[in-house]
């Protein structure tokens, strides 16, 4: 798998400059104040990679997740895959420790069912999120808009995006094979609850309430992170229209195979 790592730090001053490893493209915005997704989107239109993973510095996922991610979005059958079941795994104290220290993280702690979940460990516990890891492929993201510029600082922006993926009409896919794992730590100042938490959220809230066709508007017409906007905006609606072409392509293959199937059960039933 070839693999770019970009890392875009944003504030007054740069802290990590000099311990960015050699192969990892680093850039810096200087801002006094943080906006993650600002950072996210800065490096996707830098990016020439077919596909694109944001992936937060604090989590782990499995390697299998990940290739599993990237053999679905190779197929088109959708846009963005989060490649977990939604279950984080809380790790803290001794199993934080344990993990950051290990060279590689077991399966147990990478493969537990959302469904039949159990307590393994007496310094973990269990949270449902949808954020943490995404990986899409990188003319879509592109398309929609990336992370919303609108949605500051840190919280939400993750979940907004799947939504306003969904709405718009790009395919979003979950792995229900594998759990993330976050390593606890302290709070800062940019962590949600923050004092844009609020805004983030009603923002959120707004576009969860709009019909398709506003959100497609609303891509095109304040979020679109393309420079040609007009060409950008043909681009998405083209998109969007292959991608309506190929589910209903895939629909009639799967009512097609389901009345093979019915009729074969038909005709294995006793008279």
């Amino acid at each position: 798998m070839n693999v770019t790592i970009s890392i875009v730090e944003m504030d007054e001053t740069s802290k990590i400059d000099q311990h960015v490893a050699a192969k990892t493209i680093y850039s810096f915005i200087k801002s006094d104040s943080f906006s993650k997704a600002e950072c996210v989107n800065s490096a996707l239109l830098k990016s020439e990679a077919d596909f694109f993973c944001i992936y937060d510095a604090d989590v782990i996922l499995s390697n299998a997740a990940i290739e599993g991610a990237l053999n679905i979005l190779r197929k088109d059958e959708c846009s963005i895959v989060v490649p977990f079941n939604k279950l984080f795994l809380e790790a803290e104290r001794s199993l934080r420790s344990a993990l950051i220290e290990s060279e590689a993280v077991e399966d147990r702690w990478l493969t537990i069912d959302r469904r039949s979940r159990m307590s393994v460990h007496a310094d973990a516990h269990y949270r449902f999120v949808s954020g943490g890891v995404a990986i899409a492929r990188r003319n879509d993201l592109l398309l929609m808009g990336g992370l919303n510029k609108k949605m500051i600082s840190y919280g939400g922006e993750d979940v907004e995006l799947l939504l306003r993926a969904r709405k718009a009409g790009f395919g979003v896919r979950y792995l229900s094979e594998f759990n993330l794992i976050h390593l606890a730590h302290r709070r800062g100042e940019h962590s949600a609850p923050n004092a844009h938490t609020e805004a983030n959220i009603r923002e959120m809230e707004r576009v969860k309430g709009m019909t398709r066709a506003e959100v497609r508007a609303y891509i095109g017409d304040e979020i679109f992170l393309l420079d040609d906007e007009s060409t950008a905006v043909d681009a998405l609606h083209r998109r969007l229209a292959e991608l309506s072409r190929f589910d209903v392509t895939r629909l009639r293959h799967l009512r097609n195979m389901t009345n093979i199937g019915l009729r074969s059960l038909r005709f294995k039933l006793p008279l």
